[in-house]
């Protein structure tokens, strides 16, 4: 999604992942978003939602969602499938389009969405936008951005860049994920590879003599002059005029200041305007304080039976290749075993830990570089409680001295409280792996109390006669309904 890797979508067998409803942000609050992030970066805001434009992304997220992306288009619907309608059609065409979850609110992350599709962020981000429509439903997200009615242009040449001046940026990003392509393609640079941010550069001004094309830019931090691409119209007609991506070709240094420049001129080159931007890059975080365990935003109905947690991995985890492994380790000895994968975020859906047990989750990390930063190995985990033993058995009543001679022939009996209807219940009588009596399996048809009677074998009479006595174990075996076994152990001693 967005630049963001999925990890894995389960650890457990066969646990399906469906379509679920997800955060709930309507389009004004897309559009909200998107303003606070203008104006926090020194570009006009005030933009105004577009119900219609809105409803009709609404639209093409259900066609979407219904059929994919057309394979050799994502921005265009085919008449005749599923969902088809002349209105998602043209947000198809108009819109930026974009992948979201039903698991985690991606309008809450460090990142808002396109921020790493600098073409689509470029769209949303150009001084002139005035209005927008913009819906994320069934896990898709369609924004429409337009500049009418126009806004007024600054009396003089005007410099805006993102991030604007003074603020922070990620000082690495790999922009793969842009249909149909991102600006490194007209950098000559590869598609799939990890560079320093796109800078994204505005000229707005007097429209007399509009300056159209970035012709030229640096970029310098502590360490002297930095090198980069420079992307702008002469490198293709898919920059928008007056704008630019200014690439550093390998990533930055983290925690650290730049300033750098942008020269625009007009199509006949008889002017130019050169203005400067700064900006810092995030700082360094250890591999341990990356991974965060997260409460889903939503969970889908069919997983609410499992234990569901979003393995939230920040920047930049994402780009440590397959350096990630998760694992599941049960207080009862079951485990899902370990399972490698991508390093980005990703949402779990397993068996839920058994009443009175518990299950840790672990992610270990193995070392990793990014640019020149390299990252030690580190092991995250979280301990998630099963529900209270309580929930599942109460009161067992049994008694704690037995003499063989008195239940030789008619056993002994056991009385279980279960709370809930439907459980079934069962008993051993065990020395070590050796089992000396056993009951048969008893079903509660409502909730109360289950008596269950433990026949012994002739074996225990011959233990205790050669001991003397015998401390046992009784274990009760409880399955509750849709629910992992539940065993307590309790001790008896048989006399002679």
């Amino acid at each position: 999604m967005l630049g963001r890797v999925i990890f894995a979508a389960a650890i457990a067998a066969a646990i399906a992942i469906a379509s679920g409803p997800g955060h709930a942000i309507s389009g004004s609050g897309i559009v909200a978003k998107y303003n606070a992030l203008r104006t926090a970066n020194g570009f006009p805001a005030g933009i105004t939602e577009d119900a219609d434009w809105s409803r009709k992304c609404t639209l093409h997220n259900h066609y979407a969602a219904l059929n994919g992306n057309d394979a050799d288009n994502p921005h265009k619907e085919t008449p005749g499938k599923p969902g088809y309608t002349v209105d998602g059609d043209w947000a198809a065409h108009n819109g930026l389009l974009g992948g979201s979850s039903a698991w985690y609110d991606v309008w809450n992350e460090e990142l808002l969405p396109f921020a790493t599709a600098p073409f689509h962020m470029a769209a949303i981000m150009a001084p002139g936008v005035t209005r927008m429509g913009a819906a994320d439903t069934e896990q898709h997200i369609c924004v429409v951005a337009g500049n009418e009615p126009a806004r007024a242009h600054p009396a003089t040449d005007t410099i805006y860049s993102y991030p604007g001046n003074g603020q922070s940026i990620e000082w690495a990003v790999n922009t793969n994920g842009e249909y149909p392509y991102a600006p490194n393609r007209l950098a000559g640079l590869p598609d799939d590879v990890v560079t320093g941010p796109n800078i994204i550069v505005f000229w707005d001004g007097p429209q007399t003599t509009p300056l159209t094309r970035l012709v030229s830019a640096t970029l310098s931090g502590p360490g002297g002059p930095v090198a980069i691409k420079v992307v702008g119209r002469d490198q293709g007609s898919f920059v928008a005029p007056s704008s630019g991506f200014v690439i550093p070709v390998k990533p930055l240094a983290p925690g650290t200041s730049y300033q750098g420049t942008a020269t625009f001129g007009n199509d006949s080159g008889t002017r130019s305007f050169k203005g400067s931007f700064s900006f810092s890059t995030t700082p360094y975080v250890p591999t341990s304080r990356l991974v965060r365990f997260d409460t889903p935003a939503s969970v889908p109905k069919q997983n609410k039976p499992y234990l569901n947690l979003v393995v939230h991995n920040a920047f930049p985890l994402q780009y440590a290749g397959k350096s990630c492994t998760i694992r599941a380790d049960y207080s009862n000895g079951n485990r899902v075993p370990a399972q490698g994968g991508n390093c980005g975020t990703g949402f779990f859906s397993i068996p839920r830990a058994s009443a009175g047990g518990s299950v840790k989750i672990t992610l270990s990390v193995a070392p990793f570089t990014v640019g020149d930063v390299k990252y030690p190995a580190a092991t995250v985990s979280k301990v998630y409680a099963g529900p209270a033993l309580s929930t599942v058995v109460g009161r067992i009543g049994y008694a704690s001295t037995l003499s063989y001679r008195q239940i030789a022939t008619a056993g002994f009996p056991v009385s279980v409280q279960l709370p809930q209807k439907g459980s079934r219940v069962g008993a051993l009588l065990l020395d070590g792996k050796s089992i000396y009596g056993a009951s048969q399996l008893a079903s509660a048809k409502t909730a109360g109390r289950v008596a269950l009677r433990v026949r012994v074998s002739p074996g225990l009479g011959s233990l205790v006669q050669r001991k003397g006595r015998a401390t046992l174990s009784l274990l009760v075996r409880v399955f509750p309904p849709g629910q992992s076994k539940v065993d307590v152990l309790k001790r008896v001693t048989v006399i002679r």
